[in-house]
């Protein structure tokens, strides 16, 4: 019974953060390589950070969404692990995996390698933005929890692209294959009930 309580909350809040996120990871990945690898301007970038951080929904707003997306994210990565068990992939007749399960264990996979850097990446964000806009911070008081948050403490500037691109390109991995679980883009565009039996 909380297993199931436990996954229906997961499959709940995937869908209400799952644009967000998809749109994240997106830009996240393409301000980061954008600046390392072609010389993106500092303009040019601003638009992107602004896309990331949701700076795009003005002043007030924008500290909610950093909030409201983080914390879904963490929601999504604590209830992920609470379900990593050995017999939560079905097997079909022979032993095989049934293809959904194959989609289901693939989803559990990268979670477990992600689990830990998604989790600092979106503690390190919320802190630095809301630090910033509502505690009044100033930049360099903060900057540790952005060179967290990009990598940079751990990986230096040089190789910090490399750090976004696996966390951006991670998570896409978890929102296609969690999409697929639960049947997001079938025909139709309606999601499985969480209670609709697993394959």
């Amino acid at each position: 019974m909380k297993s199931l309580m436990i996954r229906n909350a997961h499959r709940r809040i995937a869908v209400a953060v799952v644009l967000p996120l998809t749109l994240t990871a997106v830009t996240g990945v393409v301000y980061r390589v954008g600046r390392n690898w072609f010389g993106m301007s500092r303009e040019t970038g601003d638009v992107w950070k602004s896309l990331h951080t949701g700076g795009f929904l003005g002043e007030f707003f924008s500290p909610l969404y950093v909030l409201v997306t983080g914390l879904g994210l963490l929601a999504l990565v604590a209830g992920g692990a609470m379900m990593w068990r050995r017999d939560d992939v079905p097997l079909v007749r022979g032993g095989a995996r049934a293809p959904r399960a194959t989609w289901r264990w693939f989803h559990r996979v990268v979670s477990m390698v992600l689990a830990l850097p998604l989790a600092l990446t979106a503690a390190t964000g919320i802190g630095y933005w809301l630090a910033r806009m509502w505690l009044g911070w100033p930049k360099e008081r903060a900057q540790w929890m952005m060179d967290l948050h990009q990598g940079t403490l751990v990986f230096g500037k040089d190789h910090r692209v490399y750090y976004a691109i696996f966390l951006g390109v991670g998570l896409l991995l978890l929102i296609v294959s969690g999409s697929r679980l639960m049947r997001l883009f079938r025909r139709g565009g309606r999601a499985d009930s969480p209670e609709t039996p697993r394959v």
